[in-house]
């Protein structure tokens, strides 16, 4: 992962609210001549709740730019646990059993700020 950018924006459901937006680059390796694309998924693992493997996207090389995802905000301290899964897809379009997908587990939290800090 890299070129990782967070911003807060207006919700997509709420725009009374600030929605925390993850922007960041994927690599990964796999063999070119055996995957016509890759199916890029993700899913909150403890965040506060793990939920279902959602797809945002498909890359025919090895990375996938991801832009503007809605994530949900780590709160009192406690951290927010992301998972992004590469689902390569054969040639002949099979897609490849879940074991051998690419993972990539995003741990994040709020920054704890010190009183001197917040008066800034």
């Amino acid at each position: 992962m890299s070129d990782v950018v967070w911003r807060r924006g207006m919700g997509v459901a709420d725009r009374n609210t600030l929605q925390l937006y993850l922007n960041a680059t994927l690599h990964w390796s796999y063999p070119a001549h055996h995957a016509s694309h890759f199916r890029v998924h993700w899913r909150k693992l403890r965040c506060p709740e793990q939920e279902r493997v959602v797809i945002i996207g498909r890359a025919y090389a090895s990375l996938y730019r991801v832009v503007d995802l809605a994530v949900p905000d780590a709160v009192d301290g406690d951290p927010c646990w992301l998972e992004f899964l590469v689902q390569p897809v054969t040639k002949e379009g099979f897609a490849v059993p879940e074991s051998e997908w690419g993972r990539l587990t995003l741990r994040y939290a709020e920054p704890i700020l010190s009183e001197a800090d917040k008066s800034v």
